[in-house]
């Protein structure tokens, strides 16, 4: 956790004094605030087992600009989303790779 307080120090916050799961939550939390436009945000979710509840209904209402919504019940995380298909040109060039399930 001084790695944690070190980073929060150089940036003029108040230092953390959590430990145990509490800790991993603040941890996640700072890396979302350092890494905000790294585009990782996805993978952490992913890595952290937190997709399913972080990203299960996102994509099913997407705003139309007029007080409406386009609806899409199939949108949100999926089983498959747990890994990310191969490009069709690895598998073309690659007879013995199989794509991952769901893609």
């Amino acid at each position: 956790m001084i790695f944690v307080n070190l980073v929060r120090e150089r940036a003029k916050m108040s230092t953390l004094a959590s430990s145990g799961d509490k800790l991993f939550e603040d941890i996640k939390q700072e890396r979302r605030f350092e890494l905000a436009f790294e585009f990782v945000r996805y993978q952490d979710l992913v890595r952290w087992g937190d997709a399913v509840k972080a990203l299960a209904d996102k994509g099913k209402k997407i705003p139309r600009g007029d007080g409406t919504y386009f609806e899409f019940p199939d949108a949100g995380f999926k089983e498959k989303n747990w890994l990310l298909p191969f490009p069709e040109a690895e598998i073309n060039v690659n007879p013995n790779l199989v794509q991952n399930p769901g893609w």
